[in-house]
C-alpha cells in the first residue's frame, strides 16, 4: 500500500482582523488498501454539511474556504491573553472515490455553512453547522481550528 498527501493552505488577513483562509488536499493511494485505512469524508474535518463517514472510499479531494471574523476578542500581549469568540463562514467541497471507479465532477458534493469558534491561548473550542442542499444539515463540535 502506498499513500500520497497534498496539502495546500492560504491565510490573508483582511481589515480589523479578519481571515480569508483556503484549504486543498489531496489523498491519492495505491495497491491493496485495508478497510480499516479507507478514507470516510463527512463531519467536522472535512464535508461539514455531511455526517460522518457519508462518502468514502481510497483517493479524496477535498477545498474549503472560511471567512472568520472577531465577535469578542481580548489580545493583551504582555500579559500574554489571547481569547474571545470568532465567527466563521465557510463553503467545503469534496469527493472520495474507489480505485475501480473514474473521477468525474458529477461525484464532488458542497456544503456551505457557518460556526462559532471560543478561543482561550492556545485552546479552540468550534461549533458549526453545515447545509449539503436537502434535509437538517448537521451540527460539529471539535477542537482547534480546522486548518
Amino acid at each position: 500500500m502506498q499513500t500520497l498527501s497534498l496539502d495546500f493552505r492560504a491565510h490573508q488577513t483582511l481589515a480589523r482582523s479578519n481571515i480569508l483562509a483556503f484549504q486543498s488536499a489531496c489523498v491519492f493511494s495505491g495497491g491493496d488498501i485495508p478497510v480499516y485505512k479507507r478514507l470516510h469524508l463527512g463531519g467536522g474535518e472535512t464535508l461539514r454539511g455531511y455526517r460522518t463517514g457519508a462518502l468514502g472510499g481510497e483517493n479524496s479531494w477535498t477545498t474549503s474556504l472560511e471567512y472568520r471574523f472577531p465577535i469578542v476578542y481580548e489580545r493583551n500581549l504582555p500579559a500574554g491573553i489571547h481569547a474571545g469568540y470568532a465567527g466563521v463562514l465557510f463553503t467545503d467541497a469534496g469527493t472520495a472515490w474507489y480505485h475501480s471507479e473514474k473521477w468525474t465532477f458529477k461525484k464532488m458534493r458542497g456544503s456551505v455553512g457557518f460556526g462559532v469558534h471560543a478561543i482561550w491561548d492556545k485552546w479552540v473550542l468550534r461549533a458549526e453547522y453545515g447545509y449539503h442542499g436537502s434535509g437538517w444539515g448537521f451540527i460539529n463540535t471539535a477542537t482547534g481550528i480546522k486548518f
